[in-house]
């Protein structure tokens, strides 16, 4: 495609940050952190589920939520650490399925194994809720190689706000990058194998560059690689 092909509305990057806020609430077994799922309010859920990646975390593309992490690292029980780290809260179309998914993987673990153990003192899980604020920066682009130069650059909120936090904004499995090319260039099909990344095992890092090769191979040869 044409490297200088302007859009018609410029892509304004926007930084994330979350302010976390302690509920009070904590849980020192697997049965009390069932009790407190089925009914703490949404947010709480959302902010476990969906705000790790804004964490610097190594284990956090291995189990890419909080529930998953402290299974690994408080129950130490690899098995429920991955089988809550399956559950996909992007996959779902609300808070009400992701905590029911929750309810559900952990049911079935203790009707397998009855008898799990409490952590130990200073391992429970805290409960936590979070306020998300935006911050506009002056970074703009118009073209693809110049958002592919400012992606290469900014910071790592930056991508999780356009690509995560947009889902939930949208309502849709579209995030602000893609819906950006296809409504200003028209590449519906660049567009879709964006949307088509398997992003829940990635990290912000691992994403920008998966993001960076698969749009300049484009601007390169005009179509969307096999292998990006």
């Amino acid at each position: 495609m044409e490297e200088r092909a302007q859009a018609k509305a410029p892509f304004h990057f926007k930084e994330f940050l979350i302010i976390r806020k302690p509920t009070g609430v904590e849980a020192s077994s697997l049965r009390e952190l069932l009790g407190v799922i089925r009914t703490i309010d949404d947010d709480v859920i959302f902010h476990h589920m969906y705000r790790g990646y804004l964490r610097h975390d190594p284990q956090l593309w291995d189990y890419p939520n909080d529930f998953a992490r402290w299974a690994k690292n408080g129950l130490e029980s690899q098995i429920l650490a991955e089988k809550l780290a399956n559950v996909n809260p992007f996959e779902m179309k609300n808070v009400g399925d992701v905590r029911q998914s929750l309810i559900d993987v952990i049911e079935d673990f203790l009707w397998e194994y009855q008898y799990i153990p409490p952590v130990r003192p200073g391992f429970e899980f805290h409960f936590e809720r979070s306020t998300g604020i935006i911050l506009p920066t002056d970074v703009t682009a118009r073209t693809l190689p110049q958002f592919c130069d400012a992606l290469s650059r900014c910071g790592v909120s930056v991508i999780y706000y356009h690509f995560f936090e947009s889902r939930i904004r949208l309502e849709e499995n579209r995030d602000d990058f893609s819906t950006w090319i296809e409504d200003n260039f028209g590449l519906s099909d660049l567009a879709s194998a964006i949307r088509k990344i398997d992003f829940y095992l990635y990290s912000l890092e691992d994403l920008r560059t998966k993001l960076l090769r698969m749009i300049k191979y484009y601007v390169k040869h005009g179509r969307v690689g096999r292998h990006t």
